[in-house]
């Protein structure tokens, strides 16, 4: 899969824009058209522009708005017509145009209906003195209120009624040398605003805000003021702002910029707010108590709310985010983010990283952005990756204990998000213990803690922030994301931490043949050693600074004053010889910039130019918003232009969080300073948005360091793109507010000026080596920016390998010029002068107030009258170490305040020539410059190194060298910064992006499982031909799923394992070739994320479907049939395909009218099979009812829920002939609903009538359904419905099979226990089921039933006699494929309530007449038209063969095959089912017992015990004679019952005789065989006598104080009692004949009733005998007699002819006698009567004649 090339947020080389290179290297142009070049940039910076909009508010998707022309809008607001393109002051930029938001509407077509009242609106505000110039800023006016403007209101209504939409743009500006105010009108709406705010809510539809600010304003009035709908900050957008305002409201372009600041909800929630600048009244202190919690750091970290989170922006479409994967070292963070549009319009979106360090020593902010990236377009449902690196090491905090950074000990949780408020854990990393990641030196100190700063008590007392007591901010899940986030081990085992101390301020004086000598502190001589040491003193807001260090001597032999800076770029000599030879005088001035040696118009300053030392002036030019240079100007009469192009505001650029966009905008300004020979930018502005009053924060990016950083970054490589030019990054540092810059200290920790102020600076230089630095106005820690060491090299070049110059802002602030130049400040901007530089080693002039220098005593050498010489004292002027001197090369400066007379010397000296020049500035201060040379007989005080200025000269050199224009002065061709510094480059943070992966659609399959539902496939659209083989491994599936409704229970988002894939067709059938791919996906009972069901456990209580998203992308490569790559991200969900559900018609619905509930509406899914219609047959019925989860209003949900879709395949359709249909019936609630719309506790429900309506329609509209094999279900709640339906209608279904039913014991009564006992039932339940519990295990593991539910209902019908009655009771419910499995091996384990799987898994089974059965096959053979013969099978199986003579068992086993074959065989007819059952109840009544054998087995195994000890016995021949006797009747088959009960009396008779020899042993074995005997068919009396005697025999054996006499008679009553045991009646053939009468008595209605009549009082005779156990056989006769005489006299309804059946005939002669052919009398009348009106006529002749062609169930 194609990836593209590395891209660095550091080194950003592929551009978001085409920018053509210009070649010219005019300065201007005589052409004013406008060029194209700037017609390009214009473009790119309206593209810009667009990318950095951000979306706010957008209520109700109110924007975009119309795109179309002539679309008609409304527009109000100063910002309409005063659109501010960029702050004021050096940030600004002198452009050819800019565009407003009314010319942007106007350009693009648009109706402006208000145009005029925009225009009156204009005139005012320009008549009130608006924009007008105050120097760097201009005269700030507010619109007037419109209601109270004449004639504005019926202008707005009037422009209402023409327009639902109105626009209201708020402006505001700022710029450098003051900070904005929090006040009405700025920070916060003025009254004006507001009140047109709401005049246009009250009268517009849809009303836009629209920010023109740079920086913060307050946002409360949008939720305050009704009628506002959205909001856009528009930022200060260039001169193209307005068009590019348009194409976003419109949906042109597609917001895409996020906040790169904290908008808080009031402005005193910023921690800085109260004391920032003249908040407090001190303007002069600035504390930095908030430390390093700035901005998100603050606000995420004590949970204060905010208006809008850092990196927030809203967008026209939606996006998905989700980490693909962390990868941590030592060296580097890895995070891979996947971003998908899963809107309706294209857009961009950017992945934002953060982490938050562990609790530890020191306090730590909640997060900390790392790095971030930006999609490239992506259109809806296309993704892209984005890779983000970072250092690792950044994750550190800088501690000033230890002075270094250090990852303290714990895990860091890496975050990925879109704003700082909306982030989600991807990963831990933990550091096992403290780790030192860098050591330095603690610089830049709080003044309390620098021993070189004396009078320290004037400064206040830093107080940092600390987390004590701080609760930061959360979310939902967030500390679950945490638990289950995966942990990485990041090993700093090995890790050596870099060591970078400060060890002193040393500098090297390089020095050779033409080296002022006087002006070293160190001997000419290699190696020599000097030291420097003094003490800067004060300035008004400092303290004196004592600096001390060593000058080291560097000496280069031969003379290099004749050298020039060419001669150093051609390596002809070194850098460090070429400044050995420059003289003070050079090295001055060359620190000092000079304005006037610019070479172009407008820019504000430049280096020193020399034509014979070979410095070529390299320009200044302001930023950051373009170059500040002059538009046109006139020289030699001849008309010059320089249209440069004003980009967007820094902040506006770093809210596009697009590298890309940036680096073009670099580029773009790099190619402008090209083309004007520009070589340096001063720019972009790298301060942090500390506070939002900031002047200046516009030039700035953000509050955030890496937003900085990068941003920065991309800008510097952009301009160092272009040859010969470079950028100079400021304000180095802290300029963090425009009060009383020349004046402030900010007073801050070490910790913050590491972590947040200078990390901006750090990252810049590290990555991107700017051609320079600029330093700030403010002290910090009481040491002026400029002078400070320990910031310009301490930190910039020691710390972090700077290479190029750092220059002052223009003034130098509070510096001091000769001291920059030690600090490390290499250029004087716009330059003091070269005195000011010379004070380091020349005594200052004593001047005085008024132009002039003081007077001293100095003893001085003159000569007497003679001629003598001798030494005098007299008062001369004291200036310095300089003196007048006419020819002298130097001049020297001092100024005179406004209204000071000049000293008269002053004149005097002018008139003489010693006095150069006497100018007065518009303020009114005089300067007086002098003309001097150096005085070699003063002894000066030098305070600097010459070293000092030499280094800073290297710098500048180097400047200049690399500047474009040292390379066109000298015809060179100039090098991009970018390549020279290549290899210094480092990286702290780093994206890639990997291709857009273009959107196509797919199809899911869903299959039912044991556990439900799940979706198995994913059939994938690839759009190209595909063949072989597919790697299953090169895709990736992600799912989301949501909640439709309620709470959603399993898993929200994951990946499915793809188990294979295969080409395939569009329905997910392999194919050899196809456009389609398939995915087979990993399922099983705990994979959640498959399932399209989620329980709404607090909603409706059912299992609802959800919305499933899947998204497949490929991380392998994949080729095409034709060799092509392929890649994709299917995520367009095109359609579901539920086997076997799809089957079903899932539309069925039913209405019912319930007298007591009203209108009930059921849904439900029926399967019709296959051939049903066509085979002539008659096809079976399956209902089922579903479970209370599985109520509501889908069927589908009642089919897949529990597998019901099995109903309709092979699993159960095998065992019935043609198919049988399936009814899934759906309640909307659930079936134990009693109407109150709770679970019913008295066994009722409201659906009962309304259900078996359902059925009869179901069954009626098809007519192929066989009525009498209708069979009813269900699980659970639907098997409390089975119940239910079967107690209410039970001689409608033809069997049930309910599955863990919850009918309650209670509600069972004994009526409805008869009245079903008869139906044929399957039970299924099992042991542990927790849901209907039945009971519980013991101790002992036995299970004990609760007496409830199935097992006791099982109970109760099986004792009513229910012969059909069927239990499965399961240990539990666990996995039966084999394919899921605990730990151990064992199978997986379900709920124990789901035991319907064993049900609809045909898994139930009972060994029924020797041959194990399946629950379906039992079922399917189920009939009410043979359950008659059912029950006679039944009783007949129960039977004992042993119990019956051979023949009369062989009849009834004859009998038997043929009822079973016609009772299995679903197409029997009526006829075929009765000749059956007669044929068995025939062969059943004559079955006659067999020869009880038993007691005489006994008797023979007693007595061989005896004879096997014959020595114990006296005479035992006629035991032994007796016991061969009864041995051969054993053996005799033929044998009968007297031969074998006189066998057994004789041998028992013999043991009687020898019982008084019995002994203990001879007793105990005689207890064990008549114990056998209780088995027996014996009477009950008999019996108890044998049970008696045995108690008897074991209490002598029990007893151990027996006697022999005991133990004998015990023996002989044993014996005896075995004598006289009574064989019971045969009562066979009176089980038949009551089983015949029950079956009449069942069917009543289907005979005539008079020929019933006292039927069931004889079966109540015949059953008492048969109940009882010692009935003598001659009753039992009787009984048999009397009831067959009853049953013989019943007539069915319809057998006219009386011949036991209904047929034709019986039809045909009711005919007959209808037509007076023939006569019926009274029993064959009453007999055809089957309609029941008293009258037998042809109308029963045609219900007799459909009943016997079965056209009918029944009469």
């Amino acid at each position: 899969m194609k990836r593209t090339s590395k891209r660095v947020m550091a080194v950003a080389v592929s551009l978001a824009m085409v920018l053509t290179g210009s070649t010219s290297a005019l300065a201007a142009t005589t052409n004013p058209e406008i060029s194209d070049r700037e017609i390009e940039h214009k473009t790119a910076a309206k593209n810009n522009a667009a990318q950095g909009m951000v979306l706010l508010e957008n209520k109700n998707n109110s924007l975009p708005i119309s795109k179309e022309k002539g679309a008609k809008i409304a527009l109000f607001g100063q910002g309409v017509y005063n659109t501010i393109k960029g702050g004021t002051g050096s940030g600004a930029v002198n452009q050819r145009d800019n565009v407003t938001v009314q010319q942007g509407f106007e350009n693009a077509g648009y109706d402006i209906v208000d145009i005029d009242f925009v225009n009156q609106m204009h005139e005012r505000w320009t008549a009130n003195g608006g924009g007008t110039s105050q120097g760097w800023s201009y005269k700030w006016v507010n619109e007037p209120i419109y209601e109270q403007t004449e004639g504005a209101v019926d202008q707005i209504k009037a422009a209402a009624e023409k327009t639902d939409t109105a626009i209201y743009v708020i402006a505001r500006n700022s710029g450098e040398g003051s900070d904005r105010s929090a006040g009405k009108g700025d920070y916060l709406l003025s009254d004006d605003e507001e009140a047109n705010l709401k005049l246009l809510g009250q009268n517009f539809e849809n009303v836009v805000v629209v920010l023109n600010v740079g920086g913060i304003i307050d946002t409360k009035f949008f939720d305050e003021i009704d009628g506002l709908d959205s909001m856009l900050l528009m930022s200060q957008a260039g001169m193209t702002g307005g068009d590019a305002l348009v194409e976003v409201l419109n949906g042109t372009v597609n917001p895409s910029g996020k906040l790169t600041d904290t908008w808080p909800v009031n402005f005193d929630d910023n921690p800085s707010s109260e004391g920032f600048a003249n908040q407090d009244g001190n303007t002069a202190q600035e504390l930095y108590n908030d430390d390093i919690f700035v901005g998100y750091r603050y606000y995420d970290t004590f949970g204060v709310d905010v208006s809008y989170p850092f990196g927030y922006g809203g967008s026209y479409t939606s996006f998905a985010m989700s980490t693909k994967s962390v990868k941590a070292d030592k060296d580097k963070v890895t995070v891979q983010v996947k971003v998908k549009n899963t809107g309706t319009v294209s857009g961009k979106e950017v992945a934002e990283v953060y982490f938050s360090a562990p609790d530890g020593e020191l306090d730590k902010p909640y997060q900390e952005l790392a790095g971030y990236a930006k999609t490239d377009e992506l259109a809806p449902g296309e993704s892209q990756i984005l890779t983000i690196s970072f250092d690792t090491k950044e994750m550190g905090s800088y501690d000033t204990d230890k002075a270094a950074y250090v990852m303290e000990d714990g895990d860091y949780i890496i975050r990925v998000g879109n704003s700082s408020r909306n982030t989600h854990v991807a990963a831990k990393l933990n550091v096992a213990e403290d780790t030192i990641t860098e050591q330095y030196s603690n610089l830049m100190v709080p003044v309390t803690e620098n021993p070189n700063i004396k009078n320290d008590e004037k400064y206040p007392t830093l107080n940092p922030m600390t987390t004590d007591g701080a609760t930061p901010i959360t979310y939902a899940g967030e500390e679950a994301e945490i638990a289950a986030a995966s942990t990485i081990d990041v090993d700093f085992s090995d890790y050596k931490a870099p060591v970078i101390k400060k060890e002193n301020e040393d500098v090297t004086v390089y020095t050779s043949d033409t080296t002022e000598e006087k002006y070293l502190i160190a001997e000419n001589k290699d190696g020599a050693t000097g030291t420097v040491s003094r003490v800067e003193k004060a300035n008004a807001n400092n303290t004196d600074y004592s600096v001390t260090y060593q000058e080291h001597v560097k000496k280069f032999d031969g003379d290099y004053s004749k050298n020039t800076l060419k001669d150093v770029y051609d390596g002809k000599i070194s850098l460090e010889q070429f400044v050995s030879g420059l003289s003070l005088y050079e090295l001055a001035n060359l620190v000092n910039g000079h304005s006037s040696d610019k070479t172009v118009q407008g820019v504000a300053g430049a280096t020193w130019k020399n034509d014979e030392k070979g410095f070529v002036p390299v320009n200044l030019s302001d930023g950051p918003a373009g170059l500040r240079i002059t538009q046109h100007y006139k020289q030699d009469d001849t008309d010059y232009y320089q249209y440069a192009t004003a980009w967007p505001i820094g902040t506006l650029l770093a809210q596009t969080w697009d590298t890309g966009q940036i680096y073009a905008y670099g580029e773009g300004v790099g190619e402008e300073m090209e083309e004007f020979g520009i070589g340096s930018w001063l720019a972009p502005g790298m301060n942090i948005h500390r506070n939002a009053l900031c002047g200046r924060n516009f030039e700035y990016y953000s509050e955030d360091p890496v937003v900085v950083g990068v941003t920065g970054t991309a800008a510097t490589l952009g301009v160092q793109k272009s040859k010969g030019v470079g950028v100079t990054i400021k304000h180095y540092a802290l300029n963090s507010q425009e009060t009383s810059r020349n004046k402030e200290n900010n007073t801050v920790s070490e910790r913050a000026i590491r972590e947040i102020y200078l990390k901006g600076f750090e990252m810049v230089v590290k990555q991107a080596q700017p051609m320079a630095i600029m330093t700030s106005y403010n002290q910090n820690n009481g040491r002026p920016a400029a002078d400070d060491y320990d910031l310009c090299t301490a930190f910039a070049r020691d710390e972090w390998g700077f290479k190029g110059m750092i220059m002052t802002d223009w003034g130098g602030g509070q510096s001091v010029p000769m001291y920059e130049m030690h600090a490390g400040n290499d250029l004087v901007c716009p330059g003091k002068g070269y005195s000011q530089i010379m004070k380091g080693f020349i005594n200052e002039p004593a001047w005085t107030s008024d132009g002039y220098v003081e007077l001293e005593e100095r003893s001085i050498q003159d000569v007497d009258a003679s001629g003598n010489p001798i030494t005098v004292s007299k008062m001369v002027p004291n200036f310095g170490g300089y003196k007048l001197d006419l020819n002298g090369n130097l001049e020297i400066s001092t100024t005179v305040a406004k209204g000071v007379e000049l000293n008269e010397k002053v004149a005097e000296l002018k008139e003489q020539g010693y006095i150069t020049s006497v100018t007065t500035n518009r303020r009114g201060v005089t300067t007086v410059t002098y003309k001097v040379s150096m005085d070699d007989g003063v002894e000066s005080t030098q305070v600097i190194s010459l070293g000092d200025l030499q280094k800073a000269a290297i710098n500048i050199c180097n400047f200049i060298m690399n500047s474009i224009e040292f390379a066109n002065a000298n015809d060179l061709e100039a090098k991009s910064l970018n390549e020279l510094y290549a290899d210094a480059l480092q990286t702290i943070t780093s994206y890639e992006k990997d291709d857009v992966v273009p959107s196509t659609t797919y199809s899911t399959i869903t299959e039912g499982y044991d556990w439900g539902p799940a979706i198995s496939k994913v059939v994938v659209n690839v759009g190209k031909a595909m063949s072989g083989n597919i790697d299953a491994s090169a895709f990736e599936v992600n799912v989301t799923r949501k909640a439709l409704s309620g709470f959603l229970l399993g898993p929200s988002r994951g990946t499915r394992n793809v188990t294979a894939a295969y080409v395939s067709d569009a329905n997910g059938n392999k194919t050899a070739t196809g456009n389609y791919i398939t995915l087979e996906l990993e399922v099983g009972p705990d994979l959640s994320i498959g399932s399209p069901f989620n329980y709404n456990f607090f909603g409706s209580g059912h299992n609802e479907y959800v919305d499933t998203a899947y998204e497949v992308t490929l991380n392998k490569e994949l080729k095409a049939a034709d060799g092509s790559s392929v890649n994709f991200a299917a995520n367009k969900f095109a359609a579901d395909t539920t086997r076997i559900c799809d089957d079903f018609d899932l539309d069925g619905k039913f209405s019912y009218n319930d007298e007591k509930f009203g209108q009930i509406a059921l849904t439900y899914a029926s399967y019709t099979p296959e051939a049903a219609k066509n085979d002539g047959k008659k096809n079976a019925l399956i209902i089922w009812l579903h479970g209370a989860g599985e109520g509501g209003t889908d069927p589908r949900v009642a089919l897949v829920g529990n597998k019901v879709v099995n109903l309709a395949n092979d699993t159960v359709q095998q065992y019935f002939d043609g198919g049988a249909y399936v009814l899934a019936a759906q309640c909307p609630t659930m079936w134990m609903d009693n109407g109150s719309g709770q679970y019913t506790s008295d066994g009722t429900s409201k659906y009962t009538a309304a259900l078996m309506e359902l059925i009869k329609a179901y069954v009626n509209s098809n007519s192929d359904i066989d009525a009498s094999r209708v069979y009813i279900g269900g699980c659970s709640n639907g098997g409390f419905m089975t119940m239910n339906m079967i107690v209410h209608y039970p001689k409608y279904f033809a069997a049930a099979y309910p599955v863990c039913e919850a009918y309650t014991n209670d509600a069972l009564t004994d009526e409805m226990v008869e009245s079903i006992k008869d139906m044929p039932i399957w039970f299924t339940h099992a042991k542990n089921d927790p849901t209907v519990k039945i009971g519980t295990i013991d101790e002992d593991g036995n299970f004990v039933s609760n007496g409830n539910y199935s097992p006791k209902a099982y109970e109760r019908l099986t004792e009513a006699g229910g012969s059909d009655i069927h239990f499965s009771l399961f240990d539990d419910v666990h996995d039966t494929t084999g394919l899921y499995k605990r730990a151990d091996g064992t199978p997986y384990q379900y709920n124990g309530h789901w035991s319907w799987l064993y049900t609809l898994n045909n898994e139930c089974k009972e060994n029924i007449d020797g041959e194990e059965v399946t629950i379906w096959q039992w079922i399917s053979t189920k009939s009410k038209t043979n359950r008659g013969l059912e029950k006679v099978i039944a009783k007949v199986n129960a039977l004992n063969a042993e119990e019956y003579t051979a023949d009369s068992w062989a009849a009834v086993q004859s009998a038997l095959a043929a009822a079973k074959a016609v009772a299995a065989d679903q197409n029997a007819t009526r006829t075929q089912i009765n000749a059956a059952m007669e044929e068995l109840v025939a062969a059943y009544s004559k079955l006659e017992y067999g020869v009880q054998k038993l007691h005489l087995e006994v008797a023979v195994e007693e007595a061989e015990k005896i004879l096997a000890h014959p020595e114990n016995y006296e005479d035992i021949a006629a035991l032994k004679a007796a016991l061969e006797s009864g041995k051969a009747v054993l053996e005799d088959k033929d044998a009968d019952q007297t031969a074998v009960d006189a066998a057994a009396e004789a041998i028992l008779a013999e043991l009687n005789k020898v019982a008084d020899k019995a002994d203990v042993k001879s007793l105990v074995n005689l207890i064990e065989s008549a114990k056998k005997l209780l088995d027996g068919n014996y009477t009950s009396d008999s019996m108890k006598d044998l049970k008696a005697a045995i108690k008897k025999a074991e209490d002598v054996i029990a007893n151990p104080n027996r006697t022999e006499a005991e133990i004998g008679t015990a023996y002989a009553d044993l014996i005896n009692a075995i004598l006289n045991l009574h064989m019971k009646a045969n009562k066979a053939a009176l089980k038949a004949i009551l089983d015949k009468a029950n079956e009449v008595l069942g069917n009543a209605d289907a005979y005539v009733a008079a020929t019933i009549a006292g039927l069931d009082a004889a079966a109540a005779e015949a059953q008492t005998v048969y109940d009882n156990t010692d009935a003598l056989q001659d009753d039992v006769d009787a009984a048999v007699r009397a009831l067959t005489r009853k049953v013989a006299d019943a007539r069915l309804l319809g057998d006219v002819d009386n011949d036991g059946e209904v047929t034709t005939a019986d039809s045909a002669a009711l005919l007959a006698a209808s037509a007076e052919i023939t006569s019926l009398d009274a029993d064959a009348a009453a007999a055809a009567d089957v309609n029941g009106d008293d009258v037998a006529d042809t109308n029963d002749a045609v219900l007799i004649l459909q009943y016997a062609v079965e056209k009918v169930a029944s009469f």
